[in-house]
């Protein structure tokens, strides 16, 4: 496993340091949460260690136990805040080749989610079955990917299908 090189200027780094404002939740010395700017239910929480950590597997293999310790209890604190005992849901990305979401922020960080499910989050769905049926049509000339692709009747607003058709034109 290589080594990464992370990015002190991601958004996240940003927001512990204080330099870009975040609706907080729950803070101590070595983690925050703080919710989602594009939240997909109604509780959608994003729970971040302190350290310069790219993804899960980098914080479980150098973190210390002050600092694993410290996270989840600002993870506890924040369900507990929120009313969350039942009922939700934690992710985690990891690496821009993830199978389902793509990890667009290199600094470790869980979604917790719970709640009735927002706008965001019916676009999210309508969005993987575009990419579903991209993928499916993948090998069809590419006029007839774009004609069946989902995303024109679903009104999908991420570029990234329009992307990955431009993609496939290559494949």
């Amino acid at each position: 496993m290589g080594e990464f090189m992370y990015n002190q200027d991601n958004i996240f780094a940003k927001i512990i340091r204080g330099e870009i404002p975040a609706r907080l939740v729950v803070e101590n010395e070595y983690a925050i949460s703080f919710c989602d700017v594009n939240p997909v239910c109604e509780n959608h929480v994003l729970i971040v260690p302190r350290g310069e950590y790219e993804n899960i597997l980098d914080f479980v293999r150098r973190a210390s136990a002050d600092e694993q310790a410290g996270f989840w209890d600002c993870f506890s604190k924040t369900a507990d805040k929120l009313g969350i005992d039942s009922g939700f849901n934690i992710f985690a990305n990891a690496g821009e080749n993830a199978p389902m979401f793509k990890q667009t922020v290199f600094h470790f960080h869980l979604h917790l989610v719970a709640g009735s499910k927002t706008p965001e989050y019916h676009n999210m769905v309508k969005h993987l079955e575009c990419e579903k049926s991209i993928y499916a049509l993948y090998r069809a000339p590419i006029r007839i990917v774009l004609a069946r692709c989902p995303m024109e009747r679903y009104g999908c607003e991420f570029a990234l299908c329009r992307l990955m058709v431009r993609q496939m034109m290559h494949l």
